[in-house]
């Protein structure tokens, strides 16, 4: 049971947060020099969207629960064995996920019944503020966590997962999603190299079209979906 305590104190921890960012970004000015678009959230926005942000999280957190129960068996729970397996699997994890994701957030987008019927709720937020990374479809969010199990599984082919690589993952997760729907501008991120920043997704979400990928830009460029006019001027 402290495996699924500590999983899921962790995505606390990720909303509250994302919480106080919402507040920081809503309610002062202290991000203001940092805001990405030029006009400022309409009142009441935060109130309209909480509903349906509320039940994702009461959702998010009871599913969590139910599914960590039945499938801790994948993870290994003791310290890791070399010093280089934490890291690797997280990046394995990265990239799995976001690879999966890719492909799934652009199907939302060109398959017009998945964006009419669940993805054009997300995009109600044409100027997001951090916590409605979760104002989706509760569809949207239970599809988009394939990923993940997508991402376990190929990495216990080769070794157990190790529980803090898990963790570490989740965390990650949880703050790059506040992060990028934060609407202001990235200090660090973006000296990074095809690291998804808020600049990348914001744009995405003022313009819809292209920019699918959400940790990394890589896909992208690849698969030519990518606009890099958040980076100009």
């Amino acid at each position: 049971m402290q495996f699924i305590a500590i999983s899921l104190a962790i995505s606390f921890f990720s909303i509250l947060i994302g919480g106080i960012y919402t507040y920081l970004v809503l309610y002062t000015d202290w991000l203001k020099p940092l805001s990405i678009q030029t006009r400022r959230h309409k009142p009441g926005h935060f109130w309209e969207r909480l509903p349906l942000i509320g039940l994702n999280i009461a959702l998010m957190f009871l599913l969590s629960g139910v599914g960590l129960y039945f499938g801790q068996g994948l993870f290994d729970q003791s310290a890791p064995a070399h010093w280089w397996l934490v890291p690797a699997q997280v990046l394995g994890l990265m990239v799995l996920d976001d690879l999966y994701f890719y492909f799934y957030h652009s199907a939302l987008h060109r398959v017009p019944f998945l964006y009419k019927k669940i993805h054009r709720i997300h995009h109600q937020a044409t100027q997001p503020f951090p916590l409605e990374f979760i104002y989706v479809h509760p569809l949207e969010w239970m599809l988009g966590t394939i990923g993940i199990v997508f991402g376990l599984l190929v990495i216990s082919l080769f070794s157990p997962v190790n529980a803090l690589s898990f963790w570490i993952y989740v965390a990650f997760r949880n703050l790059h999603e506040v992060d990028i729907h934060s609407g202001t501008r990235s200090l660090i991120a973006q000296y990074i190299p095809f690291y998804g920043t808020v600049e990348h997704h914001d744009f995405h979400h003022s313009k819809v079209t292209a920019n699918y990928s959400s940790t990394f830009t890589l896909w992208d460029k690849i698969f030519g979906t990518y606009d890099h006019a958040e980076e100009k001027g």
